[in-house]
This record gives structure tokens, C-alpha cells and sequence, in this order.
């Protein structure tokens, strides 16, 4: 088993932690590491000798993911995620080494990985101001870039500058004058800014290296970032050390396929094979799952960015590729904070994570072409963040799934009355939890009660064709459907959920002629048009006189069409060309004054006389009817009193609801 990295650090644990004796035999056993070094960290002090990284003390460093930055520059320290990591890891101490723009090598400088052997020109550092030194060739430098590094070079205090071509040749300044410091051969330079060599390190490097295709002098970026991140780890002090790595993440332009993903993708992947204890796969969550933990909704965008395998655009800040933005940050310490504590690498006294329980209690119910289901949310630590939900027709074998934050979700757009099977799991950081007991509803269209308190109410919904003519007349008293000349009824049809009576624009009519039209009362009609109407009444409040009035349609401007009482028309002009969407259509009669209202815009009229005894649809107001209105109707009621502005608005609102 010799040269396996995963038994070779198991057995190296095992020994740090029961002596330099103690052997691991992996043969025949199946151990999960992270909760095996947990218990015996818990339980047993390290051999004498051996020696382990800090949980108190934790070095996040990196580039600008880590350091936290935008179009405007770095942010203040304290909105990146290394802070926010600081308060779910309150017993520890972060220190935030991260640095935007800097490579791999850069970063290996920077807090004293890679310490640069200085050949000094000339042999000595001089009294005061510069010198040009020389380093060995291979560094790999961003272009373009000039960065400064504070130390001390022969125990001299200065900084060490690389201009923005520069590769070997570098500048020493010392901060205060003095005496010539003679320098025989190469020197290190030593940063101010080390990073503290014990504590447990969090590591994501490379992002620049792909972005500037810096490889130094390896023959690819991702082995040269591989070679790099190595270096950081070994830079770390104790013999059995405390490490989470990375990798880096793909721009949102970086699809599958690009050369920056293949680059980005065999960087990480090869880390996951170097260190299988040790890497955690920060690119695959923000793509998979942060913007369902966040609670957003994915844009279409977004959609495209998870089925190419990169990060969605919703996560970035407003402009930026590359840089996710501060809102995702409290997600990403969440992310740390869950794989640290499950290696027991946290504070003393937080609990170990895990993913949550089976959800239970889910009931499914059916509305007009909806399941509204519902659950009990399970037990974990932490709490669920998101849950997914799958459905199918019965029957059939694919899922499909949505998602939710909440404990209730509505899935939409099915057919009625077809039925479907429903599951649900819940998801924390830590992972997915096991699928719900599969549950089964149907969509079903709504049932629709009368308006309240209407004195009569004729409703499409629930009728069949074949019963058409017995039930309309046993719900509005006195209503006789005919035809004047003797051709097919009207008849029931349904489309998107909802139930309608289809007048077919030859001859059917709905005439009801005992209504009684005294005042105030209330018509609402529920309809739409189909094609070019015929006739220019869509509802007649007369028995057989045309200026008895009382009628409304949606035809064109020019007629008296909209017409209230006898031969007043309304100021209000209606579309120049009919449309074929549902509207709800308001008449009000109160005596002094008359209301039209069609989805909401409304006209005054007025008062409008009593002697309208009955109510035609889809009928010219003749008192022999000749021309027709090709229409659909799901409701007509009414009301016997005058609805005013806030009773209209409820109304519509309602009649929406039901027959949207």
C-alpha cells in the first residue's frame, strides 16, 4: 500500500496522535477519516514528539476570492468570507492572507513559502536608496504587474519591488540608511508578512495563473499551480498538518469545453487525487447549489451558466466574470465553517454537521392545474437551507425536479386531472438528506363558488356538455337557452384549467327574460372573445328594444357599444381590434349614476332606466335577433345592490384567481 496518499496520511494521523509505533492496517477496513481523527483527537494528546496544526489559529490565504474585491478595489477586511468565518468560528483566530492579482508564486512569496535566493549587484548593499538584485530564472510573475514585498534582506529592512517586466531582476530599498551591508553569494529575503507556519491553512490559488496563462517554467498552467500549492502546504510547520484546499473557480464565461474550464477542472481535479482528506470542491457548490441556498430564483442566464458546469451570473458582482459578490460571502464561510467542523478543526464545543433527516409530512393537494404541497421540516445541525422537490406523472419513470427555501412550494403548469407522484429532500452545507415517502395528488380544476351574496349566479364551471340544459336553468331561475334558428347550442368546453360556454357566433344566444332590472343591482361577466364579433353587444340589459341600452362589449370605438342607458355612450374608447384574453366586466345601475369597468378601467355613465327586464349574451339587442358575438363565457352573476370601488377591485380580483 506503500506510496497511497490516503492510507499514508491515516497512518500518519494514527501514529501523531497513538505513538510512533502504532501502525495502520488499511486491508479489509472501511473508516470514514474525518470522524476517526475526531474521536481520537477528542480523546488521546499527541506522542511526544509530533506535533498538529492549530484550531485556534487559521490562515486563509489566496488571491482576490480570498482578500475580497470588485471593479471599485479590495473591500474592507471585514466583508469577505474569511470574517464571516471568524463569526461562526469564534474561538479562533483567521488571519486573512489573501492578495488580489497575485499568482500562485506571487502568493508564495507573499507570506514566505517561496523565499527568493538575492544575488546582490555589486557585492553589498549599499549605505541608502536601491540596489538591483538577481534572482534564479522560473518565478512565474503575472505581466504587467508591479508588486512590492516588505522584509529584510542580509538583516536588512527594506522592500523588495519586481516592475512590471521584470522576471530576475528585482529592486532592494532599505528603509533607513546606514552602514554598506557586503553580501558575499545569494541571500534570502525574508517577508514581514509570513504566514503564522502552525495554524490550519485555507488555501484556493490559481485564478490568476488561468486567467494570465502564468506557468513559470512548467509545462502547463494547472502543473504549475499543482507545484505551487504544494509548496504552501509543506510550507506549514507541524508533522501532522491542518489543511482545506480549494483550488479555484471558473469565470462565468468559462464554460465546459473553454480552455480555462478544462485548465480549472484538472487543476482541482488533481488536487481531490493529491489530497483526498484535504479538498473540498468550492467550484462545484456555487455551481450546483449556493444560488438554491441563497433563496434566489435563476434567471434564464443562470440556468445556461449550471447546464455548462460554471458558476451563475446571479452570484457575481453586477459586471464581473470572476469575483462573486459580497452577498455570496456569508455562503462561502458557511461552506469552510461546515468542512472544517466536520474534521473537528473548529472551536471547541460546536457540533459536528450533518446532512439532514428524512423529510416527513408531506401532503399534496390539488388546484386547477397545481399541486400545493407541503412538509415538516427535519431535524439537523444545521438546519435545512433548501429543499428539492421531484414529481412525475404516474407512470412514468423521469423526474422532474424544483426547488425551495421554504417548507411549502406550489408546482404549476400540470395538466388536470392527471395524477402525480411527489418527493421531497431537504439540503444543508453538508449535503442532501434522504428522499420523503413518495406522496400522490391531482391537479383538478378549481371549483368556483357564486359571488357573495349574488341574487343569481350562472357559472360554467363543474357543467358538462351533455347537462348543459337541465343545470343552467336549475341555477338561475327563469333562464331559457335556445337558438333562434334552430342550429347547435352553445356548448361546454374547457382550456388551461378553466370550464367556459362557447357561443359560436351563427345564432346562439343566452336569453334570460324574467330578470327583473330593478336598480341598484350589479352585473359581472366573465368572457372573451373569439375572432371578429358580429354583433356590438356583448351583454343587453333589455327584452327586445334596442335603446333600452344597458350593454357592453369591447368592439370598436364609434358605436354606442358601451352604452349604459338609452342611447348614452360612455367616454371610454375600447381597443381598435378585439383581443382574445379573458376579462371580467363590471356593470353597476344605481339609480343616479351607472359604472362600466372592464379590467379595472372605468367609466361613468348615466343613471340608466328600470324597464330592462332581462339579460342577452352574445346577442344583438333586437327584438329579433340577427347578428351574434363569437365569444366564451365562464361566469355571469348577479349582484342586487350597487358594488362600489373596493367591492369592484375584490371582484376582480377574485374572478382572476379562479379563472386565470
Amino acid at each position: 500500500m506503500a506510496g497511497n496518499p490516503i492510507v499514508d496520511e491515516l497512518e500518519g494521523r494514527v501514529k501523531a496522535l497513538l505513538g510512533s509505533k502504532a501502525q495502520f492496517d488499511p486491508v479489509g477496513k472501511k473508516v470514514n477519516p474525518p470522524e476517526l481523527e475526531a474521536h481520537l483527537n477528542s480523546t488521546y494528546a499527541p506522542a511526544e514528539g509530533v506535533t498538529l496544526s492549530l484550531k485556534s489559529a487559521k490562515a486563509t490565504v489566496g488571491d482576490s476570492l480570498t482578500r475580497g474585491y470588485d471593479s471599485g478595489g479590495d473591500w474592507s477586511i471585514s466583508d469577505a468570507w474569511p470574517a464571516k468565518l471568524a463569526d461562526l468560528d469564534s474561538g479562533a483566530t483567521i488571519v486573512n492572507l489573501g492578495r488580489s492579482g497575485m499568482t500562485v508564486d506571487e502568493i508564495g512569496i507573499h507570506v514566505g513559502a517561496l523565499v527568493l535566493q538575492c544575488t546582490v549587484a555589486g557585492g553589498s548593499i549599499p549605505a541608502s536608496g536601491a540596489v538591483t538584485v538577481n534572482i534564479p530564472a522560473g518565478v512565474g510573475w503575472r505581466p504587467n504587474r508591479t508588486w512590492t514585498f516588505t522584509g529584510s534582506l542580509a538583516g536588512v529592512p527594506g522592500t523588495l519591488t519586481r516592475t512590471t517586466t521584470a522576471t530576475t531582476d528585482l529592486t532592494f530599498t532599505r528603509t533607513n540608511a546606514g552602514s554598506v551591508v557586503p553580501v558575499s553569494g545569494s541571500a534570502p529575503f525574508i517577508v514581514d508578512t509570513q504566514i503564522d507556519r502552525w495554524s490550519t491553512l485555507i488555501l484556493g490559488v490559481g485564478r490568476n495563473n488561468v486567467s494570465y496563462d502564468v506557468k513559470g517554467s512548467d509545462a502547463s498552467v494547472a502543473e504549475h499551480v499543482i507545484k505551487g500549492t504544494q509548496r504552501l502546504v509543506d510550507h506549514l510547520a507541524p508533522t501532522v498538518r491542518r489543511f482545506l484546499l480549494w483550488g479555484t473557480t471558473t469565470s462565468t464565461a468559462e464554460t465546459r469545453g473553454t480552455p480555462g474550464h478544462t485548465t480549472i477542472t484538472a487543476i482541482n481535479a488533481e488536487l481531490a487525487s493529491k489530497y483526498p482528506l484535504q479538498f473540498v470542491d468550492l467550484r462545484k457548490y456555487l455551481v450546483e447549489r449556493a444560488i438554491t441556498d441563497l433563496g434566489l430564483t435563476p434567471t434564464a442566464g443562470d440556468q445556461t451558466a449550471i447546464a455548462n458546469d460554471t458558476i451563475p451570473p446571479q452570484l457575481m458582482v453586477p459586471g464581473d466574470t470572476i469575483h462573486l459578490a459580497k452577498t455570496v460571502h456569508p455562503l462561502m464561510a458557511s461552506f469552510f465553517e461546515q468542512q472544517l467542523a466536520r474534521r473537528d478543526w473548529i472551536a471547541p464545543g460546536k457540533a459536528i454537521p450533518t446532512a439532514p433527516g428524512q423529510v416527513t409530512g408531506v401532503v399534496v393537494s390539488g388546484a386547477s392545474k397545481t399541486l400545493l404541497v407541503s412538509w415538516t421540516k427535519p431535524a439537523s445541525s444545521p438546519a435545512p437551507t433548501s429543499y428539492e422537490l421531484n414529481y412525475r406523472a404516474v407512470g412514468q419513470t423521469a423526474w422532474t425536479s424544483q426547488s425551495s427555501t421554504a417548507t411549502s412550494s406550489a408546482i404549476t403548469s400540470l395538466a388536470n386531472g392527471t395524477a402525480h407522484e411527489v418527493r421531497v429532500r431537504a439540503a444543508n452545507g453538508v449535503g442532501y438528506g434522504p428522499w420523503s415517502d413518495v406522496v400522490t395528488g391531482t391537479p383538478n380544476a378549481a371549483v368556483i363558488p357564486p359571488l357573495s351574496g349574488a341574487s343569481q349566479s350562472w357559472l360554467a364551471a363543474g357543467l358538462t356538455d351533455a347537462d348543459l340544459l337541465a343545470s343552467w336553468p336549475s341555477a338561475v331561475s327563469g333562464l331559457n337557452l335556445a337558438n333562434s334558428g334552430g342550429a347547435a347550442r352553445p356548448v361546454v368546453a374547457s382550456e388551461s384549467g378553466v370550464r367556459f360556454v362557447r357561443f359560436d357566433g351563427i345564432d346562439d344566444m343566452l336569453h334570460h327574460s324574467s330578470f327583473a332590472g330593478t336598480q341598484p343591482h350589479t352585473r359581472v361577466l366573465r368572457y372573451r372573445l373569439q375572432g371578429t364579433p358580429q354583433a356590438n353587444r356583448m351583454l343587453v340589459g333589455s327584452t327586445g328594444t334596442g335603446t333600452g341600452g344597458n350593454s357592453f362589449s369591447t368592439l370598436p370605438a364609434g358605436a354606442t357599444n358601451y352604452q349604459i342607458n338609452a342611447g348614452t355612450a360612455l367616454t371610454s374608447a375600447p381597443p381598435a381590434v378585439p383581443d382574445t384574453a379573458w376579462h371580467t366586466a363590471i356593470v353597476v345601475f344605481n339609480g343616479a349614476s351607472s359604472v362600466l369597468a372592464i379590467d379595472g378601467v372605468e367609466t361613468v355613465g348615466d343613471a340608466g332606466a328600470n324597464a330592462g327586464v332581462g339579460i342577452r349574451l352574445a346577442a344583438f339587442s333586437g327584438s329579433t335577433p340577427s347578428t351574434f358575438t363569437q365569444m366564451d363565457v365562464a361566469a355571469l352573476e348577479i349582484l342586487p345592490y350597487a358594488a362600489d370601488a373596493s367591492q369592484r377591485a375584490a371582484i376582480r380580483s377574485l374572478y382572476s384567481s379562479f379563472y386565470s
